[in-house]
């Protein structure tokens, strides 16, 4: 989602140098970005060597000499990096709300009822002067070259022809609250597309793999749904970016399906659609169960305490609150809008 503030850096100082740190979990979504000049990437070293191995990434970074830093992300741990970053000429830019935004030379409140994106380039207008408009807040997402040529390859050798297909990514794992479909109505909306003529690719991790057997098990035609885990992620951008359209719940798959303009049907239960939800006028629904204790990604952790029951890991209530009649009466919205196949 931060590819809009990289684009809106670029137009307003296309003659600047601009460098962007991130996560090693997200640097392929920036890494073939042409606007950047330069990307590194952020590792969570191992204890024994931590002190010295970021002692040196930071002086390799304050050798660039910025004027300006924007710290786009929330975590203290990121601000209180970006801080030793800091020379005499370098301003500093954030987000107010925790104990070490007292570290920033200009800062603005985060506002978790408006779009992440929309923040961002709120705090680029704010401080560096360039205005924005609706239709900034498009996400973009870059493939290496002959990627998608190699990944037709590999597809045609391992599955061959399948036609129009759907990718469903029934979870999100690693983040609590956890945000996965309920598997009690994947099977139904399986059927719902193969009487359809739609095959199915079902997207997550290897240590999904029996939770997704047992889905596919389940459907009238299992020959016809297809396990795809834990690949290279531009194989997964790339099968994203041919399909007739994704199911997912508030994932980065789902952000990806939006920036490569592929029709989306996202649930949303613990977290806040206003906040993290789709943008623009693509082709996508979302569904939310909007209960009185939600959202709750972002409480506090006495609060999240009070709610270690619904938040330890299980299907959260809110996600169980969907049933396959309304995912069913959604995608036959979707399918009206004549998705893409494969060799469309």
């Amino acid at each position: 989602m931060a590819t809009p503030v990289i684009r809106k850096l670029r137009a307003g100082f296309p003659e600047a140098k601009l460098h962007f740190l991130t996560s090693l979990q997200a640097e392929f979504v920036v890494r073939h970005n042409p606007l950047l000049d330069r990307i590194y990437v952020y590792k969570k070293y191992r204890k024994m060597t931590r002190p010295i191995q970021r002692f040196f990434f930071r002086q390799c970074l304050r050798r660039e000499n910025y004027d300006a830093c924007l710290v786009l992300e929330l975590q203290e741990e990121y601000l209180r990096f970006a801080h030793r970053l800091k020379t005499c000429r370098m301003r500093l830019i954030g987000f107010d709300g925790h104990a070490d935004s007292r570290l920033l030379d200009q800062k603005r409140v985060y506002d978790y009822e408006t779009h992440v994106i929309k923040n961002h380039l709120t705090l680029v207008r704010d401080f560096l002067k360039i205005p924005f408009g609706p239709d900034d807040l498009a996400m973009e997402f870059h493939f290496p070259k002959r990627a998608l040529e190699t990944f037709g390859q590999k597809f045609s050798r391992e599955f061959g022809e399948v036609g129009l297909y759907f990718v469903m990514h029934p979870g999100c794992t690693e983040a609590r609250p956890y945000r996965g479909i309920n598997p009690d109505i994947l099977p139904d909306v399986l059927d719902f597309l193969l009487e359809n003529d739609i095959t199915v690719f079902l997207t997550g991790r290897l240590k999904e793999r029996r939770q997704m057997e047992m889905i596919q098990a389940k459907s009238r035609s299992p020959q016809r749904v297809f396990l795809f885990l834990e690949r290279d992620f531009y194989d997964l951008a790339a099968l994203i970016r041919h399909a007739g359209g994704v199911i997912s719940p508030d994932t980065g798959i789902m952000h990806i399906a939006q920036a490569l303009n592929v029709p989306v049907l996202a649930l949303f239960g613990p977290t806040n659609p206003a906040h993290t939800g789709l943008t623009g006028n693509g082709c996508y629904r979302l569904l939310r169960k909007a209960f009185a204790c939600g959202p709750c990604n972002h409480l506090s952790r006495n609060e999240a305490w009070a709610k270690l029951d619904c938040l330890n890991g299980a299907i959260t209530p809110c996600m169980k609150a969907f049933s396959d009649r309304e995912v069913i009466e959604a995608l036959e919205e979707i399918l009206k809008k004549r998705p893409r196949s494969l060799n469309g």
